[in-house]
């Protein structure tokens, strides 16, 4: 690793109004990010870079991560247990949750992407079908 920086969302996104970069429900289980807040971090994060004379040919990768983050405006993240039913519904599709685990290595749970593109597809159709690529 050549460069490490962050971005501190409180204070210098404030415009989001998170605490500790999220966004916690009402019925305390679902917990999301503002996606535009994701891709003004990154952005400030390059400007950084390249005001500071980071030299971008020697960038062999990039590493980020962000569920959905195109499809909705607010993206679920590792926080959210809110998919307790698409872990019950997938764990059953397939003949349990044990199962599951032989399938996969694991059994369902509410953080895990696979629940949480479900409880998209379930809730909001509308950007699921709109969503071009899942990766």
């Amino acid at each position: 690793m050549v460069y490490e920086s962050a971005v501190k969302f409180e204070t210098e996104l404030p415009e989001f109004q998170t605490h500790g970069g999220a966004h916690i429900h009402d019925d305390k289980v679902t917990v999301t990010a503002p996606t535009t807040m994701w891709i003004k971090a990154l952005e400030m994060l390059l400007n950084r870079m390249q005001n500071g004379g980071f030299d971008f040919s020697k960038v062999k990768g990039v590493s980020g991560a962000g569920q959905d983050c195109f499809s909705i405006p607010d993206s679920p993240i590792w926080m959210d247990a809110s998919t307790t039913a698409q872990c019950k519904k997938l764990e059953e599709a397939v003949g349990g949750g044990m199962r599951l685990a032989e399938i996969t290595g694991a059994r369902a749970f509410e953080r895990y992407t696979g629940t949480q593109i479900m409880k998209i597809s379930e809730y909001n159709t509308e950007a699921y079908n709109n969503t071009e690529v899942i990766y």
